[in-house]
């Protein structure tokens, strides 16, 4: 995270500064008064993990036939059960349409088969410049 004084990236400390409260870094904690590490410090959100759902079965409508044949049931039994219309189960069956994520999970839970997986990934926060203008930055503007 960036200092809010000189912008400059390190860990930083939370400090009473002309009666504000401010996220600092070491060095500008000095001109007021320190109240030790910021919860916001770079070390604690260096890093986000963002989870997505992603079909990993590219056969998904054979696996949701195959299911339902299985189970003796008809395309309009399934959609009362799972509140969707019989024409899209009919579309779905014969890969005229793209399955979505909500309706794979559905299917998953209805037929207890697995169609989706997580997939997690990890966002490194620490790389992503702020376009926030810092008082150091406004100090710098108004020497100029």
């Amino acid at each position: 995270m960036q200092c809010e004084i000189c912008g400059k990236e390190s860990n930083l400390y939370r400090c009473l500064i002309e009666k504000i409260e401010m996220d600092v870094c070491e060095n500008c904690s000095r001109f007021g008064k320190n109240f030790g590490e910021s919860s916001l410090s770079k070390s604690k959100l260096n890093k986000k993990s963002i989870s997505t759902f992603v079909i990993v079965t590219k056969d998904y409508s054979k696996i949701i036939k195959e299911n339902r044949e299985k189970r003796n049931l008809k395309q309009e039994e399934i959609a009362s059960k799972l509140n969707i219309k019989e024409s899209l189960i009919h579309k779905i069956e014969n890969g005229n349409i793209e399955l979505s994520i909500e309706l794979a999970k559905k299917f998953e839970k209805f037929f207890n088969i697995k169609l989706l997986e997580e997939y997690k990934e990890e966002v490194n926060l620490g790389k992503i410049e702020s376009k926030e203008m810092t008082i150091g930055d406004l100090l710098k503007e108004k020497i100029k």
